[in-house]
């Protein structure tokens, strides 16, 4: 097994880590892996090297995930949006060892001397533990440019100007994959319900059409894989409520209705989660595009002047709505100061997305006729919001400057609705058909 020298070697890049250590940038998701800056020795370019250890915990869906990324950057995708002017990282190399003593996830000393002993029988380069940024035993590494060179700028919550780049990227992007991508689910059955069998085919990545690998849906909060969550939610909300929302919110944020929220969210969740999707009798399919899946704060990089975004970290990569992005954005990572203009960061969004599809390149596939408007796609957008909530309220909600807002966000939209109470599944299926009319 080769070291991380000897990788970039074969790309005619060469890096010494005694002369020039290498940097940890982050540590990932529950210590799956590490974020790495080391820097090359031809012409001290930084590069950023991310390595998922062979013993981490992850799930089928995880390391799905990691496959996901590395097939956004070597099937074109990425070339694509930097043909585009977007600024997306460059792959140098990726890779992912297959090899059966990597799968194993087992911790017991027992079959850690086993993997050891068989590690030693496949060859393993004698100065393979001298590289500190592979690590021993990787699962995947990938080896990318380091947008910091251009784009040194990171926050956890977005400013104004700040959510106005990185909207104005998620404009440019989610128009050169607009009805370019397949955004087709599994067939459904006739109800909101959908089957197990769909259900399970929707969490796969799509290797028919042109998603080449990505996630037939994309963001990491789908409902489809969220059962358990969706399950627990109800108990989770209430837990959360007793042990810190009533701490830290007053009864002008924890109205009657928010905190019924998690009842209320659970029972429209099957709704919501259909009202997204491309079967769905109002959507258009040319309407769906290719979605990064997880514009948090920590992956999105801003020039000095704030003035434009790069993004990085596509394992949520699929097909989606352009609103999804959008909608866990504003949650995720826009600070209340700039949530107050809402309606301005949408209305921008959406002129430069139309100016986007209006370019030569994408007349023939997209006729201005059937581009939603934008009243369909900010009533698009508050759904979406409904579907990350009920996402966050399952998982536990994790706090932060616009934790108010969004509460008192999905409540006011749902209680369009249901007036701020608890109702059945089949009013929720009603109201969203008539788009909160």
């Amino acid at each position: 097994m080769a070291t991380i020298t000897d990788l970039l070697a074969a790309q005619n890049i060469d890096v010494d880590l005694q002369i020039n250590p290498p940097e940890l940038v982050a540590s990932l998701w529950k210590g799956a892996g590490a974020a790495t800056r080391i820097t090359t020795l031809n012409n001290h370019t930084p590069l950023i090297v991310k390595v998922i250890k062979s013993a981490a915990a992850l799930t089928s869906v995880q390391l799905e995930s990691y496959r996901v990324e590395h097939n956004f950057y070597t099937q074109g995708f990425a070339q694509t949006c930097q043909d585009a002017g977007l600024v997306v990282p460059t792959c140098c190399i990726c890779d992912e060892y297959k090899t059966e003593d990597l799968i194993s996830t087992s911790t017991s000393k027992k079959k850690k001397k086993k993997r050891k002993i068989k590690n030693s029988k496949i060859g393993k380069s004698k100065n393979h533990t001298d590289c500190p940024v592979l690590g021993n035993q990787p699962r995947f590494y990938s080896v990318l440019s380091d947008l910091t060179t251009t784009h040194p700028t990171q926050v956890e919550d977005c400013n104004l100007l700040q959510a106005k780049a990185a909207l104005s990227w998620m404009a440019n992007f989610h128009a050169i994959f607009t009805n370019k991508v397949t955004a087709t689910s599994p067939p459904t059955s006739s109800s909101s319900t959908s089957s197990s069998t769909s259900s399970s085919t929707s969490l796969q990545r799509d290797h028919s059409g042109n998603l080449r690998g990505l996630w037939r849906q994309g963001t990491f909060w789908t409902l489809t894989r969220n059962k358990d969550k969706h399950m627990l939610m109800c108990k989770t909300y209430d837990a959360e409520i007793k042990s810190r929302l009533c701490k830290e919110h007053d009864a002008s944020v924890l109205t009657p209705s928010v905190l019924q929220l998690g009842q209320r969210l659970n029972i429209a969740a099957k709704v919501i989660h259909q009202r997204l999707q491309p079967e769905y009798s109002r959507n258009k399919i040319c309407w769906f595009t290719l979605l990064h899946g997880d514009l948090k704060g920590a992956n999105i990089k801003f020039t000095q002047d704030n003035l434009n975004a790069g993004v990085y970290d596509f394992q949520w990569a699929g097909g989606g709505l352009n609103c999804q992005d959008i909608a866990y954005f504003m949650i995720s990572a826009v600070h209340p100061s700039a949530l107050i203009h809402e309606e301005e960061l949408l209305q921008e969004y959406f002129i430069q997305y139309k100016s986007f599809l209006s370019l030569k390149k994408f007349k023939k596939k997209m006729p201005s006729s059937q581009l939603m408007t934008f009243s369909e796609f900010h009533m698009l957008y508050e759904i979406a919001l409904l579907d990350f909530m009920r996402w966050l309220i399952g998982y536990g909600l994790w706090g932060g400057p616009a934790e108010s807002w969004s509460l008192q966000k999905a409540d006011e939209i749902l209680s369009r609705i249901d007036r701020g109470c608890v109702v059945s599944e089949e009013i929720y299926e009603k109201g969203f058909e008539k788009g909160f009319a």
